[in-house]
């Protein structure tokens, strides 16, 4: 039976722990070791692009606004007549606003004498016109002498009578010959939102009608 004696014993204690601690040392070789993160990110890859393509939307175009007729001299194509004609008011007339005589102009064209008729508001007129040698106001019946060998009755609607616009014709009013066919006018105020225009004349063939923007009632009369 051996004994070891303590020295030895220590020494290979101490032969073991080294050989130990190399072993340690060696499986943390930096050769071996994870490598050190990078300090710089990695680049992002590029967007992709987007390519959109718009149309033109189309614009309407713009019709401008209709111009106010204020063109007196015009010639209508409107057949003469010689006979009563008769031309109903509107389903716009109405008394929302004072529709009244404002003016009566005369001028002699190519072949015609014409009276024009400013009418304030902006109502569709109705009117009803006769020949006749003789005229007669409405309601009292009262006879008014009018120049010329025939009368000319144009009666037209409608016409506020309860109140007027500013400036409006209130009273009986009458004109001097304005050429060959017309020898004179009188206008009687309105009764019952009817008015006369009462026109002394030379020949039979007449026109009425109307002209908007604005309102205006013409007459014309054919020479003779």
């Amino acid at each position: 039976m051996s004994h070891h004696s303590p020295r030895r014993t220590l020494a290979a204690l101490t032969c073991t722990l080294c050989l130990a601690a190399i072993g340690l040392t060696a499986c943390s070789s930096p050769s071996e070791s994870a490598p050190a993160p990078s300090s710089e990110a990695p680049s992002a890859a590029p967007a992709p692009t987007l390519e959109v393509t718009t149309s033109p939307t189309p614009v309407a175009p713009i019709s401008p606004s209709a111009p106010a007729d204020n063109s007196d001299d015009a010639e209508p194509a409107i057949a003469w007549k010689h006979t009563d004609t008769q031309h109903k008011a509107g389903e716009s007339a109405h008394f929302d606003q004072p529709t009244s005589v404002m003016n009566i102009r005369t001028a002699t064209h190519d072949g015609y004498d014409r009276i024009v008729v400013d009418i304030s508001n902006t109502p569709q007129l109705g009117w009803f016109a006769s020949l006749s040698t003789e005229a007669f106001t409405a309601g009292k019946g009262e006879a008014v002498d009018v120049p010329g060998s025939r009368v000319l009755t144009v009666s037209f609607s409608p016409v506020s009578w309860l109140k007027s616009a500013p400036g409006a014709i209130t009273d009986t009013a009458t004109g001097d010959a304005v050429g060959p066919a017309i020898q004179g006018y009188v206008y009687t105020p309105p009764f019952e939102a009817q008015a006369d225009l009462f026109i002394g004349i030379e020949g039979n063939e007449y026109r009425v009608f109307q002209l908007d923007n604005p309102t205006r009632l013409v007459v014309d009369v054919k020479h003779p």
